[in-house]
């Protein structure tokens, strides 16, 4: 118990809390302690009065039992199996074929992800299976005479049917309310996103490595290497970073929370230096898609850090200097989304409605509704969660929406 008292007091150290101020919220905590004493056990007593005082506690894992590793193992060689049964089938990864691989990857990454999630084989996870299926069925014959990635809509069903899996997987959080649901699979894509980049770059560096000492002995490995890791090992990534989390949640979630504090700050500081530079040499942005399309791509990477990084303030109580921070990322995001809007609309404006900017306008448009919604909720203090909820859910639709529908439309 002392050094639970002892983690709270460090906790409170770093939030910004002065010696004086833990003092007196010791002294409060013991106050309180003393009155519950009547009612509980000391020890009890103490726990409680930790907790109303705004300490956090977590469940440590005891290690993953044997069914969950053997169970993970199946899952894992299962997926293997099946993404080889294109090259075994007369279908193997070419320069035609690897658009078809690229919108047929969430087809082999998210079922597996949602088995082991699911953890049973119940209603849910047979209905999730069978939608999924469907959608892959739709997806195939739209796209079945677009053979060249060079294809708008083709793209964009490669770029959003990901996206959709990623939200889908929100129904198997095991929370009460579905506000809670997608608050805490916020937080579990965070932690599964960077568990899979470290393993992507862990893979790489192995790659790497034996490209090298196979050269050293006059073999040349690269082609079947590059093609074998791509096509074979990670899409197996995802589902071992969930597992691992799993199995060793709390440890990664403190390198989550250390890699969120470090990297929010640097981005809205790469930000502020980028409008800056934006308004001071007047550069229009519309007449360069491809700085367009970085922006996006960045606007999406920023929001994710400044939700991850609202949640975990509002279920921490971290200091204030977070919620400031917080709010300027929001700020300095929304002024880089309106000089986005604009730079769309200049370019509808000359060269009319297409595919590709349409759903740039609308994702644009989307961004900009939820990062105005989290800076209210921020100045006014208010929960974001619902708010984030909503938005969330009119993500998943939109992503589904281009994908089954877009190649229809144009």
């Amino acid at each position: 118990m002392a050094n639970l008292i002892t983690a709270w007091k460090e906790d409170l150290s770093r939030q910004g809390k002065t010696d004086k101020q833990i003092e007196a919220e010791q002294q409060t905590q013991q106050t309180l302690e003393t009155q519950l004493n009547e009612y509980l056990h000391n020890e009890e007593a103490q726990l409680v009065s930790l907790h109303r005082m705004g300490a956090r506690f977590e469940l440590v894992s005891q290690g993953g039992s044997a069914s969950m590793h053997k169970g993970v193992l199946i899952l894992l060689a299962i997926q293997f199996v099946v993404s080889q049964l294109p090259a075994l089938f007369g279908f193997p990864v070419s320069d035609a074929s690897i658009p078809y691989y690229l919108l047929n990857l969430s087809f082999l990454v998210f079922p597996f992800m949602a088995v082991y999630l699911s953890r049973s084989w119940n209603t849910q996870i047979l209905s999730y299976l069978a939608v999924f299926a469907l959608v892959c069925l739709l997806v195939n014959l739209q796209q079945a005479n677009k053979a060249t990635a060079k294809e708008t809509t083709f793209i964009l069903s490669a770029l959003h049917l990901p996206l959709f899996g990623i939200l889908s997987l929100a129904i198997f959080q095991k929370q009460d309310t579905f506000t809670q649901k997608l608050s805490r699979h916020l937080r579990f894509v965070g932690e599964v996103v960077l568990l899979t980049f470290l393993l992507c770059c862990a893979c790489f560096v192995v790659m790497m490595l034996s490209i090298t000492l196979f050269e050293a002995i006059g073999l040349r490995i690269e082609d079947g290497l590059v093609q074998f890791l791509i096509t074979s090992i990670l899409p197996l990534l995802p589902l071992v970073a969930i597992h691992v989390i799993t199995i060793k949640g709390s440890r990664l979630l403190q390198l989550t929370r250390l890699l969120a504090s470090l990297f929010l700050p640097v981005f809205t500081v790469v930000m502020l230096v980028f409008l800056a530079f934006l308004v001071f040499e007047g550069t229009t942005v519309k007449e360069d898609r491809s700085l367009l399309l970085a922006i996006d791509a960045l606007l999406a990477l920023l929001l994710l850090m400044i939700l991850y990084a609202t949640d975990l303030f509002e279920t921490e109580q971290n200091s204030r200097f977070w919620r400031v921070m917080v709010l300027v990322s929001s700020v300095t995001a929304l002024l880089l989304d309106s000089v986005a809007l604009m730079a769309i609309g200049s370019r509808l404006l000359a060269y009319g409605l297409s595919a590709n900017r349409l759903a740039v306008l609308a994702e644009n448009l989307l961004l900009f509704a939820n990062l105005l919604a989290l800076v209210l909720a921020l100045l006014t203090r208010r929960s974001t969660a619902k708010i984030q909820a909503v938005f969330l859910t009119v993500y998943a639709f939109w992503f589904l929406f281009v994908t089954l529908f877009f190649p229809l439309i144009f």
